[in-house]
C-alpha cells in the first residue's frame, strides 16, 4: 500500500481538493437557485418537511422531533423475537466457508463500473458526484485499484461508504396526511461505496447465471426477464389445463414493506449454500454490517443504525430463490 505523506498520497489529496472546489462552485448556483424557487412559491411540495402524527397519537413540535419520528418509522430496529431457527442461521453464517477467493478485481473492470454511473447523479454525504470520481480515478488509477482490492482481501466494507444520506420524498396524494407512511425515502449513498457494491454484486451476478444457480422460473430482479416473461409463462401452464376443463389455482402473495423486511442473515445463508467465493462472501458480510442512515434538516442531524432491508436488486434475486424453493413440488409453476 501508499504510505501516508508519500508524493503519490499528497498528489491524491490535490486533485481531490480541486475537483471539490469546481462541485462547490456548482453547490453555489444551485443553492441561489433554490432561494429564488423559495422565493417565487415554486419549491416542490413533496420536499417541505411537515407535523407528523406520533404512535402516542400526539404530534410533533419541531423539526427535530419530525425528523426522529420518521427515521423511527423508516429504519424499524430488527426486534422480533427469534425462533431457534432464526439463531441457527446466524450461528451458521458466522462460521468458516472453505472456498476458493475470487480473483482480485481487474483494473479496466472497476473502470467500467465507475464509468457506469451517471456524471450528474445525486452525491452521498461527501459531495463526491461520478464526474469527479470519474476524473479522479483517471488520474489515479493504481491508487483506487489497490484500495478496493484490498477490501477484497480482507473482507472489508468501510463503514463510511455505508452511510446513506436520507431525502424523504412525499408519495403522491398523501400531502395531507399526517403519518409518517407519507414519505418514500430515497437514500443517497458515497460513489465509493456504489462502486464497491456494484463491483460485489456483478461479481456474485456473474457466478449464479454462470452456474445457473437461479431458478429459471423467476422473473423479478432477473437481467431479460419481466412481467410480461411472466404473464406469458402463466399463459402457456394455465390454457392446456382449461381446454382440458381442468382446475388451476393461483396463489398470490404479497409481502407488506418487503423491501424495508429483507433479512440480512437470510441472504448470507443463500449466498453460503451455493458455496460462494470465500473474499465475496466476506465482503457481503461487511456490506451488510453497521450500516446507518443520516438525515439533516437546517442544523439538526440525526443518525439511525440500519439493521435490515435496503438490499440491491442481485441480493433480492437470492432471498427470492429461497421462496421459490417452497413451491418448487412438482406441478407447481
Amino acid at each position: 500500500m501508499f504510505r501516508a505523506g508519500s508524493p503519490i498520497i499528497r498528489r491524491f489529496k490535490y486533485v481531490l481538493y480541486t475537483q471539490l472546489l469546481v462541485f462547490l462552485s456548482g453547490v453555489v448556483v444551485v443553492a441561489l437557485s433554490q432561494v429564488y424557487k423559495l422565493a417565487a412559491g415554486k419549491t416542490r411540495a413533496n420536499s417541505i418537511m411537515t407535523t407528523l402524527r406520533k404512535p402516542d397519537g400526539s404530534e410533533t413540535t419541531s423539526i427535530q422531533d419530525t425528523v426522529k419520528v420518521m427515521l423511527d418509522y423508516l429504519f424499524v430496529e430488527d426486534r422480533e423475537e427469534e425462533t431457534l431457527h432464526h439463531k441457527n442461521i446466524r450461528k451458521y453464517i458466522e462460521g468458516p466457508l472453505n472456498t476458493r477467493d475470487k480473483v482480485a478485481f481487474l483494473r479496466e473492470e472497476i473502470k467500467q463500473t465507475i464509468d457506469s454511473f451517471d456524471q450528474n447523479k445525486a452525491s452521498g454525504i461527501d459531495g463526491i458526484t461520478g464526474g469527479i470520481y470519474q476524473r479522479t480515478y483517471n488520474i489515479f488509477p493504481r491508487v483506487i485499484t489497490a484500495i478496493y482490492n484490498q477490501c477484497l482481501k480482507r473482507g472489508c466494507f468501510p463503514k463510511r461508504r455505508k452511510t446513506a444520506k436520507i431525502i424523504p420524498a412525499i408519495k403522491p396524494g398523501k400531502e395531507k396526511s399526517m403519518g409518517p407512511s407519507k414519505y418514500r425515502p430515497i437514500s443517497l449513498l458515497n460513489m465509493g461505496g456504489k462502486v464497491l457494491e456494484k463491483l460485489l454484486i456483478n461479481r456474485i451476478n456473474h457466478r449464479l447465471y454462470k452456474n445457473e444457480l437461479l431458478n429459471d422460473r423467476q422473473f423479478g430482479f432477473t437481467p431479460q426477464k419481466s412481467i410480461t416473461d411472466a404473464a406469458m409463462e402463466a399463459k402457456q401452464f394455465i390454457e392446456p389445463v382449461l381446454e382440458k376443463r381442468g382446475v388451476v389455482i393461483t396463489t398470490s402473495l404479497d409481502v407488506k414493506g418487503a423491501f424495508d423486511a429483507a433479512w440480512w442473515p437470510g441472504i448470507l445463508k443463500g449466498l453460503k449454500d451455493l458455496r460462494c467465493p470465500r473474499n465475496l462472501y466476506n465482503l457481503s458480510k461487511g456490506y451488510f454490517s453497521n450500516r446507518t442512515a443520516v438525515m439533516n434538516s437546517n442544523s439538526i442531524t440525526i443518525e439511525r443504525r440500519v439493521r435490515k432491508g435496503d438490499t440491491r436488486v442481485l441480493l433480492w434475486a437470492r432471498l427470492l430463490e429461497c421462496t421459490i424453493q417452497l413451491y418448487a413440488d412438482p406441478g407447481t409453476n
